[in-house]
């Protein structure tokens, strides 16, 4: 069973993607702008939020099909894709297997280069969740405190008699990484629409970036000040100043 978040709006449709851990909710934000010009829908991905936990398969593959089926569904033949980090990975292999369907792609924290290290880095800051949260304030704290980014983490958490859980399995989570933590430039180079690759000043590295944006013709990169890897949450004025214009901008 997959799941979608319908926030409405009409005009043309905008697919949303978060990163492993995330959930739809988690666009809620960015989803009160954007329906003031497009259709938005954002999909809770295979393991997490209200989709199926523990899915047989966590490849890239099958979340990009998840995606195909979502815009078959919903019947769009041309659509927007944005996604962050684990989401800005599909979305980009979405856009290349899908070039004429993906008129405009946006890529937060995302890159198609590989890295060794991301695997024991998301074991490392899972392990950290308490499991459960023995409540809303101490995971708020556990979030860095309240803001965008700590409410929305902590409305993504499964409330039960003993506290507030993770809605995802962490083994799931690093089999989905594990399956897809190598390179994916061949993807990216096939990529034919306008795209936007959005990173926080503390998030991915300039380089990965400057590095996609010179090996396609039709790459912006635009950098968020003081923000770091959930550049959406952490900076929302600022990534609607850069995502806005670039989707009204029209199709490929």
């Amino acid at each position: 069973m997959l799941h979608a978040e319908d926030f409405g709006g009409s005009g043309p449709p905008v697919l949303l993607l978060h990163g492993l851990a995330g959930y739809a909710g988690e666009w809620a934000e960015s989803a009160s702008w954007l329906r003031e010009r497009h259709r938005v829908v954002a999909l809770d991905q295979r393991g997490h939020g209200a989709s199926v936990r523990v899915p047989a398969v966590v490849t890239p593959e099958a979340f990009v099909s998840d995606v195909r089926a979502w815009a078959d569904a919903l019947q769009l033949t041309k659509v927007a894709l944005l996604g962050q980090s684990f989401g800005g990975l599909i979305a980009l292999l979405t856009a290349a297997s899908q070039p004429g369907r993906v008129e405009r792609l946006v890529v937060a924290e995302a890159s198609p280069a590989p890295d060794p290290l991301a695997e024991a880095i998301l074991r490392e800051w899972l392990e950290s969740w308490p499991a459960p949260f023995p409540d809303e304030s101490s995971a708020v704290r556990f979030f860095g405190g309240d803001s965008l980014r700590a409410r929305s983490w902590v409305r993504g958490l499964d409330a039960r008699e003993d506290g507030l859980w993770p809605r995802f399995d962490r083994e799931t989570m690093r089999g989905a990484l594990r399956t897809s933590a190598g390179e994916h430039w061949k993807a990216w180079d096939s990529i034919r629409c306008p795209t936007l690759v959005v990173r926080g000043e503390h998030g991915m590295p300039l380089e990965d970036a400057e590095t996609m944006a010179g090996r396609l013709s039709r790459v912006v990169v635009a950098t968020v000040p003081a923000a770091g890897h959930d550049v959406h949450l952490e900076r929302p004025a600022e990534w609607r100043g850069i995502v806005e214009p670039f989707l009204a901008a029209g199709g490929s």
